[in-house]
């Protein structure tokens, strides 16, 4: 599943086939504060972490 609009703050990509149920957020060039996305993930039930860049 892929979620892009150049008019969005910030691209999402998630793999479902992928067995490490990696989402990728890119920002169009802001600061995304990553414990914000993760906090949201909580939210819905789901474990999250950064992956060291």
């Amino acid at each position: 599943m892929r979620c892009t609009d150049s008019s969005l703050l910030f691209t999402a990509n998630f793999d479902f086939h992928d067995c490490d149920n990696i989402l990728r957020v890119k920002s169009n060039g802001i600061s995304i504060e990553h414990g914000n996305i993760i906090s949201l993930l909580r939210g819905f039930g789901f474990k999250a972490e950064p992956l060291p860049d």
